[in-house]
């Protein structure tokens, strides 16, 4: 049976940089819906803010960890986690949801489904909301601007630390739904 590679109980924070954790802080409640496309550390940090998280993942190992994790902290009651059964469902799980409901999307799943699954968002998050795509760098996700044109658009650059020690660059960028 494959092993999960880095627990849970070993990094209590999303592996998100330092600002970008305050930028999506600021946006969010104990009230606020959130849905977040691919589930992992971040998971934890967001049902300790909000009581509503929709978390959608395809891995089964990983998926065991993270509700294992929220079940130890007590926040289980605060996540409904849709597993699909592979990565190319992500998309139409997505769009399985209601429209206009939630208060932030935050993509961070497969690198072959994000832009997919940046695209159906577009519907999900409420006006005057924020979608967040991490990993925002990489050349194959150039097309999101095309997704998301007439959308306000902020990204933010920098570097984080990762378990190992090593530093590397990142960027996050934030797009706002048109009122």
């Amino acid at each position: 049976m494959p092993k999960v590679l880095y627990p849970i109980k070993n990094r209590p924070y999303p592996a998100l940089m330092d600002l970008v954790q305050v930028v999506i802080q600021s946006e969010i409640d104990s009230e606020s819906r959130v849905l977040e496309v691919g589930s992992g550390h971040s998971t934890v940090w967001l049902a300790k803010i909000c009581d509503n998280v929709t978390s959608i993942e395809h891995e089964p190992i990983w998926a065991t960890e993270v509700k294992r994790a929220l079940k130890e902290r007590g926040l289980s009651g605060n996540v409904e986690y849709i597993e699909v059964e592979s990565g190319k469902q992500i998309p139409l799980a997505i769009s399985e949801l209601q429209d206009s409901v939630f208060d932030i999307v935050i993509i961070d799943c497969l690198d072959n489904q994000r832009l997919k699954a940046l695209k159906e968002s577009k519907t999900k998050v409420k006006p005057g909301k924020w979608i967040v795509i991490d990993d925002s760098y990489r050349e194959m996700y150039n097309g999101r601007r095309k997704i998301m044109k007439l959308w306000k658009e902020r990204t933010i650059h920098g570097k984080f630390r990762r378990l190992n020690g090593s530093v590397m660059y990142h960027e996050t960028t934030f797009y706002k739904r048109p009122l």
